[in-house]
């Protein structure tokens, strides 16, 4: 029994750390494109013969904010990380009772 917790546990932590990562790149490029458009918007402010430009690369910046959240929960990359690192941890945990003797 054991030999086919070890295998499972493996794929279930590995599909999980992919789900992690993908997460947060999501989350630190939505913190780097926020940023972007207050940059945008100051430089728009500052600048006033090129408002337009920077009005438009703000408005990008936020349909990519936007795209980046609709991506990610479609994916479902939060809860698919919880969902596996879970059950990883459960076959982990059963995989030690079972060495232990605990049936």
């Amino acid at each position: 029994m054991e030999q086919k917790l070890v295998p499972a546990y493996a794929i279930a932590s590995a599909i999980a750390k992919r789900n992690q990562r993908a997460y947060r790149i999501t989350g630190i490029s939505i913190y780097v494109l926020a940023m972007a458009a207050i940059v945008f918007v100051a430089l728009g402010a500052m600048v006033s013969s090129l408002d337009v430009v920077f009005f438009a690369l703000e408005a990008m910046a936020l349909v990519g904010i936007l795209l980046l959240v609709a991506r990610s929960r479609r994916k479902g990359h939060h809860s698919q990380w919880i969902l596996l690192r879970f059950l990883a941890e459960r076959l982990r945990a059963a995989s030690f009772l079972l060495t232990v003797g605990i049936p």
